[in-house]
C-alpha cells in the first residue's frame, strides 16, 4: 500500500508572536521604542487621548520605582517627550486605575491613590468636595476606587458602594446617589452598547438602565445578570458592543450572555516556541484584561499576552518585558504598552513567530508519521519545526531549514517551493507540532502536510 499525505488545516491552533492581515496569518511586527521607562523603574499604567480644543495627541503614564515602589504620574507630548509630572501618588502598584474624559474634564481614578481631575490637556491635582445641586444632601469626599463615566455622570466604586457625582459637577457626590450591589465586592465596572452600567463583583454581574442616571438622584432597578464574578482587579472590559470577563482557566465570557471566547493552552512540542509555557490565565491578580479600538481586546497571564484577533482567533504575543495592552498613537496608529516603555509597530525584522497544534492519527492503527511539509509565504527564512510523535514509542527532533523562493497559493502542493520537508519516521498515535518563522515578512501557510506509511510498512526511504 503507498504512502498517503494528509493536509491539515492550522487556522485555529495556537499562534505565537503573530497578527492578522486580510484573512491570513502573519508574523507581527516589530516593537520600535517610542519612550523608555525611567532607569530603575517601570510603567504600570498607560492612556492616551487628544485634548478638547487642542489637535495634539498626549499620553498619561505611571511610572513605579523598582527599589522605592513609589508611583509617578507623567504626562507627554505627542513626541513622546515629557510635559510636566507629579510624583509619589502612591507606594504601592495601583491595582486598577481608570482614566475618565467627562466633557473638558480629565480624572484618573484608582482604589491605591486619591482621585486626580483636571481639564482637558491640563495638568491633574488631587480633586476635593465641590458644592452639589442639591443643599440638603449629605456632601461626601471624593470616593477613591474604578471609575468609569455613567449616565453621562462620574462614578465611582469603592469596594461595596457607587457613588455617582451630580450631572456636570464631577466633584459633587452625595448620600442620595449610591448603590450597593447586593453580593460580593466590586471588582469591575464597563459600559455596555446600549448605554447600561455593567457591574461586576467578586459573585456575579449585575446591570443598571442607562435611564436610572436621567434625574439628579440616581434611580433604577438592579438586574442580576449572571452568577459569574471575577477575584482580581481590571479583569474586565468593554468591547463590540458586550462586556467581557476574565473566565479562569478558559478565556474570556461575555457577562449576561455566556459566550466564551477561549484561550489556546495546548502545550506543544518542548523547546521550539515559548507557547510551551503559555495557558488561559487563571483569577490570580496578576492577570489582566482590556482592549483597544482596531486591535480587539487582551489579556495579560499565563506566561504573555494573548491578543483577540477578530472571528474567535488569537496570538500570544512576548517582548523582553511585559506587554499590558495597547494604546492610541499619533494619528490613531497603535502603541504598544510594555513595562519597559511604549513602542510603535515597525518592520517584521528580529520577530519569530508561528504555531503549534496537535495532528491525530487518520485512521484506528498507528501509522507511521515520515514526513511532514511546512510552508510561507516569503523567500529566505529560517524556519525551525519540532515535533513530538507520541504513541508506541517517542522520539522528539528538531531540524533547521531556510525555505526558499515564494509560497503564495493558501496550501502545501507536492514540490512547492515554498514548503520544507521534515523527515520524522516515527510510528504513533497523534504527531505534537511546532513550527517558528523567523524574521522577514512571513505570511504563514493555512495547513500542514503529513504524510504516512501504512501499518505493516516500515520503509525509511522514498
Amino acid at each position: 500500500m503507498p504512502n498517503f499525505t494528509q493536509r491539515h488545516p492550522t487556522d485555529d491552533w495556537d499562534y505565537t508572536n503573530c497578527e492578522r492581515k486580510g484573512g491570513r496569518w502573519r508574523t507581527r511586527r516589530s516593537l520600535l521604542p517610542l519612550y523608555t521607562a525611567t532607569s530603575g523603574s517601570e510603567i504600570v499604567f498607560a492612556q492616551s487621548y487628544v485634548p478638547s480644543f487642542v489637535d495634539s495627541l498626549q499620553t498619561i503614564i505611571l511610572e513605579r520605582s523598582f527599589t522605592s515602589g513609589e508611583v509617578d504620574l507623567v504626562c507627554l507630548d505627542e513626541n513622546y517627550g515629557e510635559m510636566w509630572r507629579r510624583d509619589s501618588l502612591c507606594a504601592v502598584r495601583p491595582r486598577s486605575v481608570r482614566f475618565i474624559e467627562l466633557g473638558a474634564r480629565i480624572i484618573l481614578a484608582s482604589p491605591d491613590f486619591a482621585t486626580l481631575i483636571g481639564y482637558s490637556g491640563g495638568e491633574l491635582w488631587e480633586a476635593t468636595k465641590g458644592a452639589t445641586y442639591d443643599p440638603r444632601a449629605v456632601a461626601l469626599e471624593i470616593p477613591r476606587g474604578i471609575a468609569v463615566a455613567s449616565f453621562g455622570r462620574l462614578a465611582i466604586a469603592d469596594d461595596d458602594i457607587i457613588h455617582w457625582a451630580d450631572p456636570l459637577r464631577p466633584t459633587a457626590f452625595t448620600t442620595n446617589n449610591e448603590l450597593n450591589p447586593p453580593g460580593g465586592s466590586i471588582r469591575g465596572m464597563e459600559i455596555d452598547g446600549a448605554g447600561n452600567l455593567v457591574i461586576i463583583t467578586t459573585d456575579g454581574s449585575w446591570s443598571v438602565p442607562r435611564s436610572a442616571g436621567f434625574k439628579l438622584d440616581v434611580r433604577g432597578i438592579l438586574t442580576r445578570l449572571d452568577e459569574h464574578g471575577v477575584h482580581g482587579w481590571d479583569q474586565t472590559t468593554s468591547w463590540g458592543g458586550g462586556v467581557f470577563a476574565l473566565d479562569p482557566g478558559e478565556g474570556l465570557r461575555q457577562v449576561g450572555v455566556g459566550t466564551k471566547l477561549k484561550i489556546g493552552h495546548f502545550q506543544g512540542a518542548s523547546g521550539t516556541l515559548s507557547s510551551n509555557h503559555f495557558r488561559a490565565p487563571d483569577s490570580g491578580e496578576s492577570s489582566r484584561v482590556s482592549s483597544s479600538p482596531g486591535f480587539g481586546m487582551m489579556v495579560r497571564g499565563g506566561g504573555g499576552t494573548w491578543f483577540s484577533l477578530g472571528g474567535g482567533k488569537g496570538s500570544w504575543w512576548t517582548h523582553t518585558a511585559v506587554i499590558e495592552g495597547v494604546i492610541g498613537g499619533v494619528n490613531g496608529a497603535p502603541v504598544v504598552w510594555a513595562r519597559d516603555g511604549l513602542h510603535a509597530l515597525g518592520g517584521r525584522h528580529g520577530v519569530t513567530g508561528g504555531y503549534s497544534g496537535r495532528v491525530n492519527k487518520p485512521i484506528d492503527t498507528s501509522p507511521k508519521a515520515r514526513s511532514v511539509h511546512v510552508g510561507a509565504a516569503a523567500g529566505g527564512v529560517s524556519c525551525t519545526v519540532r515535533t513530538d510523535v507520541k504513541g508506541p514509542a517517542t522520539k522528539t527532533l528538531s531540524s533547521r531549514r531556510t525555505i526558499p523562493l515564494l509560497w503564495g497559493t493558501g496550501y502545501i502542493p507536492s514540490g512547492s517551493s515554498g514548503s520544507q520537508q521534515f523527515n520524522l519516521n516515527e510510528r504513533g498515535d497523534e504527531v505534537l507540532l511546532e513550527v517558528a518563522f523567523a524574521s522577514g515578512d512571513v505570511e504563514l501557510a493555512d495547513q500542514v502536510a503529513i504524510e504516512w506509511v501504512p501499518i505493516g510498512d516500515d520503509r525509511d526511504g522514498p
